[in-house]
C-alpha cells in the first residue's frame, strides 16, 4: 500500500490549528469555572438559610392551615412571620446576585399574610389553591437556586417567565379571596 506524504508546511499548519483549539477550550473552561466560582462564593454564605426559609415560610403556614386551635393557628402564623422577614432580608441582600427570585420570594413571603386573612375561611378552594401554587412557586425557585448554584446557569427567558408566573398567580389567587372594603 502506498503511504501518504504530508508536507512538512501543512503538518505544521495542522499541529497550530490543533494547539490554538486547544489553548482556547482551556481559557474557555477556565473562564467558566471562574465564573461559577465567583456566583457560588457570592450566594453560598447563605444559601442554606435561603433554601430552609423558603421551605418553612411555606410549611409554617400550612401547618397554620392545618390547625384546630386559634392559639396553634396564630403561633405558626407568627413562626411564619419571622421566617418570612429572614426571607425578605435575605431577598434583599441578595437582589443583585440572584434577581431573577427577588419577585418570587417577594411573593411568596406573602404567604403568612394571605393564610391569616383566611383564617375564618380554611376550608375555601382558594386556600388549597394557595397552598399548592405556593409549594409549587417554592420548588422552582429551589430548582433555580440549584440551577445557578451547582451549574452556574441563571433561569432563562422561558425560567424567569414562570417564575413571574407562579408567584403572580399566587397573588392573585389570594387577591380573588379577599374581602373587598
Amino acid at each position: 500500500m502506498g503511504t501518504i506524504n504530508i508536507d512538512e508546511g501543512l503538518a505544521a499548519l495542522i499541529a497550530a490549528a490543533a494547539a490554538s483549539i486547544s489553548a482556547y477550550m482551556n481559557i474557555r473552561s477556565t473562564k467558566t469555572a471562574a465564573r461559577l466560582a465567583a456566583k457560588q462564593s457570592v450566594v453560598s454564605e447563605d444559601l442554606q438559610e435561603l433554601s430552609t426559609a423558603l421551605y418553612e415560610v411555606v410549611a409554617l403556614s400550612v401547618e397554620a392551615m392545618n390547625s384546630r386551635s386559634p392559639d396553634r393557628f396564630q403561633a405558626k402564623i407568627d413562626q411564619a412571620t419571622k421566617v418570612s422577614t429572614r426571607l425578605d432580608e435575605l431577598r434583599r441582600r441578595h437582589r443583585y446576585s440572584i434577581p431573577f427570585v427577588f419577585e418570587a420570594i417577594w411573593y411568596l413571603k406573602g404567604m403568612p399574610i394571605y393564610v391569616s386573612h383566611h383564617r375564618n375561611s380554611l376550608s375555601d378552594p382558594r386556600v388549597k389553591a394557595m397552598k399548592e401554587q405556593a409549594t409549587s412557586l417554592r420548588l422552582e425557585i429551589d430548582e433555580s437556586l440549584e440551577r445557578y448554584f451547582f451549574h452556574g446557569r441563571a433561569p432563562g427567558v422561558l425560567g424567569r417567565w414562570k417564575l413571574k408566573r407562579l408567584g403572580r398567580r399566587l397573588e392573585t389567587t389570594f387577591q380573588d379571596g379577599r374581602p373587598t372594603e
